[in-house]
């Protein structure tokens, strides 16, 4: 006599495998969003050549440590930099009042 159980488990698995799905949508859209907005923060100015170091030390890194730094924040290279540059001016209040 078949009772419904076997039903369950099937059904169960298909609640989670939405639910991921719809997690995993969310966060697309939340990525897609932030990289919209860090586009549209990009300026036209002028770009700057930026070099890597052999090692890392005080003075600089090397692009495979952005490299991994990227990867781990989700954000690439270029990202990375500013991202470093503006913490460091806050640090160091150098960064205009904002009102």
């Amino acid at each position: 006599m078949d009772d419904g159980g076997s039903f369950m488990i099937p059904a169960i698995g298909v609640v989670i495998l939405i639910f991921v799905w719809l997690v995993k949508r969310g966060d697309e859209a939340q990525e897609r969003e932030r990289l919209e907005k860090y586009a549209h923060s990009l300026s036209t100015s002028e770009p700057i050549t930026f070099y890597y170091c052999n090692s890392d030390s005080a003075p600089g890194v090397t692009r495979q440590t952005v490299q991994r730094l990227a990867e781990q924040l989700r954000l690439d290279e270029n990202q990375v930099i500013h991202q470093a540059l503006y913490e460091l001016a806050a640090r160091n209040a150098v960064l205009p009042r904002q009102g």
